[in-house]
């Protein structure tokens, strides 16, 4: 703990920061298609020569030329992460360098030929040396390598991934997945970004979900959509309360209707808590505590569908999202100060094991993607408002 937390500093009020404006994105591209892109750039770069159109994903060339044209600091982290992907997945094939040459062009102007030298440089002090090609254990750590060797595209949020990055888990009779990451910002700032209420405006899965009621018992009437119900200043801690989730992901999200079904489609009420560990009393003094964490639970099944099909009831939705301050011996080799920890893991199960057995599988493919967007969330800056609170 940094300080003593006292009323009496609430008085002197909280000082809210404002950041610059970032550069908006593109409006002709949709965010459907940044994220079927993002999942044709990870599924090619594990199977190059794989036709992945079959399966309603876009052509390698396709996917290219929507991320290059792409901008904001959404669409540079995308970037980021697709050409340590493609390095790390295909290094030496011709079409991969010439879509990593597209993708750094232009405005981003980044010389891939000395990241590539840097990157084969790092692999070769490494103990053991490594040189090309890549055995199959060590494609995570040159992918590691090169996100951090690339972290100038994205300046507004330089974050940095651990080893291990997490992912999604192996056993087919639940779905589970964790993942870390690293960011330059004060913890409280993410808190912000972590808070359930913000999970819409950072990330698209969750295109349409709010607080809908103080009661975790709360059940909508059927056939109907929750309204929202009261709300908090974002990162103000709260007690368990009813919580509308909408998850969705497809090239005809949020829709999902026709011939062209979603990915995955779900509704649920969820229980979500969030607090400081120690409390704090006032937005002035979130900075002080050693950690925010967001616990969820679930509550009740509105209706669920993957690849249009009904999945049937859920038994288990929870898990929970945290962020601390980083101690020196993890800042150690990170540039700056201020540097924070963001830990995310989930666990879910269908009453019936054959949809549980198929959700694994396919968030298994939608593995990197999940990771990726957990980055985005904690870089959304969500603007600071004062509030009290008491301990829970």
């Amino acid at each position: 703990m940094r300080g003593v937390l006292v009323l009496g500093v609430i008085a002197s009020g909280c000082g809210l920061r404002e950041r610059p404006r970032p550069v908006p994105p593109n409006p002709q591209i949709t965010d459907e298609q940044r994220i079927l892109a993002m999942l044709s750039i990870h599924a090619y770069a594990s199977s190059p020569e794989e036709d992945f159109t079959v399966l309603g994903l876009l052509t390698f060339d396709q996917a290219v030329g929507i991320l290059a044209a792409d901008t904001g600091s959404a669409a540079d982290s995308r970037v980021r992460r697709a050409v340590a992907n493609l390095w790390s997945g295909g290094l030496g094939l011709p079409k991969f360098r010439r879509a990593i040459a597209k993708l750094l062009q232009g405005p981003r102007q980044i010389d891939f030929d000395k990241i590539d030298g840097e990157l084969r440089h790092e692999l070769e002090i490494h103990t053991p040396g490594v040189s090309s090609p890549l055995p199959p254990d060590l494609v995570p750590l040159a992918e590691m390598i090169l996100l951090d060797l690339l972290v100038g595209l994205t300046p507004d949020c330089p974050y940095a991934v651990p080893t291990p990055m997490g992912g999604v888990g192996d056993d087919p009779t639940k779905v589970t997945w964790s993942y870390d990451v690293d960011v330059p910002r004060p913890m409280e700032d993410i808190a912000r970004s972590l808070d359930p209420q913000s999970w819409s405006s950072g990330s698209k899965f969750f295109y349409d979900s709010y607080l809908v009621n103080p009661v975790c018992t709360y059940t909508p009437n059927p056939g109907t959509k929750p309204s929202p119900g009261p709300s908090y200043p974002a990162g103000e801690p709260y007690p368990d309360t009813a919580f509308f989730e909408t998850f969705c992901a497809g090239d005809s999200c949020p829709k999902c209707q026709g011939g062209n079904p979603c990915v995955v489609e779900f509704q649920n009420i969820l229980c979500v808590r969030t607090r400081y560990n120690p409390c704090v009393l006032a937005s002035c003094l979130a900075g002080f505590s050693g950690e925010y964490d967001v616990t969820y639970g679930f509550a009740t099944f509105l209706s669920g569908k993957v690849n249009g099909k009904d999945t049937g009831p859920i038994d288990t939705d929870g898990g929970n999202l945290s962020v601390r301050p980083a101690n020196a011996a993890e800042k150690q080799n990170l540039p700056g100060t201020v540097w924070s920890v963001v830990h995310v893991d989930k666990k879910l199960k269908f009453k019936s094991g054959t949809f549980t057995a198929g959700a694994a599988k396919l968030m298994k493919h939608m593995e990197k993607e999940l990771g990726d967007r957990i980055v985005e969330q904690v870089c959304n800056n969500v603007p600071p408002q004062c509030w009290l609170s008491w301990c829970q």
